[in-house]
Order: C-alpha cells, then structure tokens, then sequence
C-alpha cells in the first residue's frame, strides 16, 4: 500500500527484476482493477521488468482494493500520480529514475499528472497512449459544448458499479442493469428508453450514488476554470520532460495525442521538452496499438496484418534512451 499526501494508501503491485540491484521504475495507474487485462495490456506489466525495470501497477484512490472514498475520476490523479512517483523513486529497489506507461484511462492519469505544477522532481520521461489531454472537450462534452451522452452515462455506470459494490448498495446494482443493454462491451451501451429520457439533468439524482460527480460535469457545461485544473493544453508551458504520444486515427482519443504532441512542442517548459516530443499514430481503434491483429473496429476498412505493432518494443527503446542513456535510436 503506497501513503498519499493525505494518508489515504493506494493498493500498489510492484514487479521487480529477478536479480539483484537498483532499477529505474515505470510507474502505471488505473480504475479498472490493477489485476484487470486493461492495467496490462497484452502483458505489458511483466514486459518490462524482463528488460530491467520495476513496474508498479495502481488502484487509483476509492478503486478496488485502494483506500478512499469519494471516487473523483481525472482530478484526483494529479497529486496521487505525483505522490506515486516520489514514492517509486525513495524505494531501496529504485535508482531514482522514473517514467510512466499506460494506455486509455492510464494514459489520462498521466496527461493529468503532467498538469502538476511543479512535476515529481524524479519524474523524468512519460509514455501515454490512446488518451485524451482536454477532458472537456474529448471526454464529457465534444467540440461544440453537446454532452457526450452516448459515452459518459454508460461509462459512470460502468466505473459506478465497483463504487456501488464498496458501498454495499446491492439494489443500487441491481438497478444499473435495467439502465442498460446486456452486452460484453467495455461499457454497455443504454437501452433506447434511457437514451431518451428526459430531463438530463435526473441523471444527477440516478447516479448520485454511482457517479456523484457527475453533478459536477453537468454544472460546467462552459470550458472554464473547472476543467482548465487538468488540461494539459493549458498547463503546457510547466511541462519540462520527453513525452511518447501514441493514438490510432480511429481513435476516440485522437486529438489527445496530436494536440499534446503540438502544445508542448510550440511551448513547453523547456528545451528538452520542446525538443524531445515523439508522436506515433497507426490504423487502429482505441487501445487497438497493443493488441490488434489487424486494424480491427474501423469499420469496413482493414489495413491488414501489417498494421500490427509490437508497441512494446517501441516503448522499450524510448525508455531504454531515457531511463538507461541507452542509445536505441529512437531519437
């Protein structure tokens, strides 16, 4: 259990080196449960300490098996992430040397983090993938100010349920599964009787056990202040670390990458940081770099086999340069 700032402990999975010594740390952090597929996609967790590197695998805060209440997704990572970091860095099997890695929601919590003024002070290089960087304009509203209805209600519902389940609220979670269609997707869809329910604003009250901060999404509806404490595109100029950003062009999350990638480019916190920004987008899907076959989910069109990546090795080589001062030729 890793101690925050604020004493709230954070379930943490270390994975070391079999062998002895001190090794730089990659740190990742999730809500989906750190044993989930999704905290290691296609095996990334135990990838890397194969390679020499301590991975550590989090619940986020009120996750799982992680202390907390009050479940606050994005806002909360920034310290969390922070505190993580500097912990990772003080351990006997630490060099001191730290990065992160993750893809989707474990990719947000580090763009979020990256919004931390100053950053870790032992954070030296970062990896997101498949992420968004303007969480009110990809994430609860799109470009335009129109709520992501489709998407935010299934996901609350989705996230909520490990919350309703910590809570002991049992007809609570009952309840969540007339709301929507029964299915194996990551986040079922709503039966078209919720999709046209009305007024939005009785959601608030549906999911105030569920979601509770989902009151807040709605009451700032504006790209204010509210939603500039984690965007990245506003914080850019604090940034002072390589970053590998990596999106599919059929991604939910596309412009995520591409405009993290340009803000820090044009004004970053520093030369390196300018200087050192790589980007990689592929024919895939969300989530699609780590385990596509082919590009599967864009509709009709398939790129074939060889729009597979071993994103791993990619990923290697960046941290290799960084993290080691292994000249691997990705720079």
């Amino acid at each position: 259990m890793v101690p925050m700032r604020d004493g709230v402990k954070l379930a943490t999975d270390v994975f070391r080196p079999d062998a002895p010594g001190r090794f730089p740390v990659l740190v990742t952090r999730g809500p989906y449960g750190k044993d989930s597929y999704v905290n290691n996609p296609d095996h990334s967790i135990w990838f890397f300490p194969k390679h020499g590197y301590v991975v550590l695998s989090q619940d986020c805060r009120a996750r799982f098996e992680s202390e907390g209440d009050n479940y606050n997704p994005l806002f909360q990572e920034v310290q969390d992430g922070y505190d993580t970091v500097e912990w990772a860095a003080r351990q006997p099997w630490s060099n001191g040397r730290v990065g992160t890695t993750g893809q989707s929601y474990l990719g947000a919590t580090q763009y979020t983090l990256a919004t931390s003024n100053p950053l870790p002070p032992h954070l030296q290089v970062m990896a997101p993938v498949s992420a968004s960087a303007d969480f009110h304009e990809s994430w609860a509203y799109h470009t335009g100010g129109a709520m992501e209805w489709g998407w935010m209600v299934p996901y609350a519902i989705f996230k909520g349920r490990n919350t309703l389940a910590r809570a002991g609220h049992e007809k609570l979670l009952s309840l969540m599964d007339e709301y929507v269609l029964p299915a194996d997707n990551f986040a079922q869809p709503l039966t078209d009787q919720w999709y046209r329910h009305l007024p939005l604003a009785d959601w608030i009250d549906r999911l105030k056990e569920t979601a509770p901060y989902f009151r807040e999404y709605l009451d700032n509806e504006a790209d204010g202040p509210y939603w500039s404490q984690i965007n990245l595109l506003r914080h850019a100029e604090g940034i002072t670390l390589p970053m590998f950003h990596v999106s599919s062009w059929y991604d939910i999350f596309l412009e995520g990458a591409l405009n993290a990638y340009q803000a820090i480019r044009d004004r970053g916190g520093s030369e390196l940081a300018k200087r050192n920004q790589r980007l990689l987008i592929g024919p895939w899907a969300h989530i699609r770099p780590y385990t596509a076959p082919t590009s599967v989910d864009t509709g009709d069109i398939d790129f074939g086999p060889e729009a597979r990546i071993e994103l791993h090795q990619y990923l290697l080589r960046w941290f290799d340069y960084w993290l080691k001062d292994i000249d691997t030729g990705v720079m």
